[in-house]
């Protein structure tokens, strides 16, 4: 072997130590640190941390620093249903008449010089279907007398009348008395809100004689009160 082809040789080795040395050298870790076969240009901690290229605006604004929107709440505005208004019947009851309410009553009388009168007593009261009752009793105004049953007692009320028998009177009291002649009761038709006046009348057909009052007998055919009777409801 010649020298120039030693030389070449040292070369080659120097070569090849200084590309081993070279290769060394980029795989050693810098200050002694060990470093992982791979490690990435980035990971994605570096890339969510703030100022990284990543995150940062064009104008340099670091994104923690801004103000965050205030959250508002999108609400629904309440629309009430409306419920039909169905109104419920109220069945009609009539209101029943009040039976038995008094409408009134009165006195009629004659008025003879005589110590025999008359006079008859009235009364009124509301009776069922729109009707009303009219009750009438005839006295005797008298002092002492003898008197038989006789059908001469009439009653007249408006357009109705009535003849019934007298009752009979036996007295010798000398005073003032009243007794009972009869009686009878009329039904009137009276609506609610109407009113009526209706003349009464009552005689009694004596067909006797009694005293003046002066010691004389007179004559006495009959005898009549009358009068009017006003009923309203």
């Amino acid at each position: 072997m010649n020298r120039h082809m030693k030389l070449k040789i040292t070369l080659l080795i120097m070569a090849f130590l200084l590309l081993v040395a070279g290769i060394v050298y980029i795989m050693a870790p810098s200050n002694g640190e060990k470093t992982d076969p791979y490690t990435p240009g980035f990971s994605l901690r570096d890339e969510n941390q703030p100022g990284s290229g990543a995150n940062s605006t064009s104008t340099g604004a670091n994104p923690a620093a801004q103000t965050p929107e205030p959250y508002i709440p999108t609400t629904t505005p309440y629309v009430p249903t409306p419920t039909p208004y169905i109104p419920t019947p109220t069945p009609f009851v009539p209101t029943p008449d009040p039976v038995g309410q008094s409408l009134g009553r009165g006195t009629i009388a004659s008025t003879t010089p005589w110590l025999l009168n008359i006079h008859a007593d009235w009364s009124a009261e509301i009776a069922a279907a729109g009707n009303a009752k009219v009750e009438v009793i005839v006295y005797a105004d008298h002092y002492p007398i003898s008197y038989n049953s006789f059908e001469s007692l009439i009653i007249r009320l408006g357009d109705n009348s009535q003849r019934m028998y007298a009752h009979e009177i036996h007295s010798d009291i000398n005073q003032l008395q009243h007794t009972e002649l009869g009686r009878y009761t009329f039904t009137v038709p009276l609506a609610a809100g109407e009113s009526k006046s209706l003349p009464l009348s009552a005689v009694w057909e004596f067909n006797g004689y009694y005293g003046d009052g002066a010691g004389h007998s007179i004559e006495i055919p009959s005898l009549r009160c009358e009068g009017t009777v006003t009923l309203s409801r």
